[in-house]
């Protein structure tokens, strides 16, 4: 059975999916961080129905997951809220101007959740083979447990497994394709 971890943006949506099954609920406002009164009264429901909850850890910025220092104090407020209120784990990204991995800011929000889980989306950014082997080696380093990607692609997904085997597929890859390729988790 393949773990199904679903996105949402309201409180009837995280009602409607745990209804469905979901085991894991991921918390978003658009790409953004909720409010703290949604992240509240989200995990508190979630917890209630034994479903673990992610919390989305972003800033929307003129340049995508690129953060300045005031964004990222910002970034690490949110998280200490997300542990404050029981969240299970986050989901972030951190690029440099280059577009490539930013390890010192992953490491800064890493280090802000304490006990609490930290995972990785890699959306849809195309990362050069050396690149995606820094960010292997680092979330290995780092035991990190989920990879999120937005990559619809098969053929990429696999690529990726090979280099990142705790990768969460999209929604856009089926159940089916997703466990006959062996993906143990999907995010829907």
């Amino acid at each position: 059975m393949i773990f199904k971890d679903t996105r949402v943006n309201s409180l009837s949506e995280l009602v409607n999916v745990i209804k469905q099954g979901t085991h894991r609920v991921t918390l978003k406002n658009h790409e953004a961080t909720v409010s703290k009164g949604f992240m509240a009264e989200a995990i508190k429901y979630a917890h209630e129905h034994d479903v673990s909850v992610n919390v989305v850890i972003n800033i929307p910025t003129e340049t995508s997951y690129q953060y300045s220092d005031i964004e990222i104090k910002a970034l690490e407020a949110d998280i200490f809220e997300a542990q404050a209120l029981g969240a299970d784990s986050i989901e972030f990204l951190a690029l440099n101007e280059d577009g490539s991995f930013d390890v010192e800011t992953a490491d800064q929000f890493l280090a802000a959740c304490g006990g609490m889980e930290g995972t990785i989306n890699l959306s849809d950014i195309q990362f050069t083979n050396a690149q995606l082997e820094k960010i292997a080696e680092w979330v290995e380093e780092k035991q990190i447990s989920r990879v999120y990607t937005g990559n619809e692609s098969a053929d990429e997904l696999i690529k990726l497994k090979e280099v990142l085997p705790n990768i969460v597929v999209p929604a856009a890859i089926s159940i089916e394709t997703a466990e006959e390729l062996e993906f143990k988790q999907i995010q829907l």
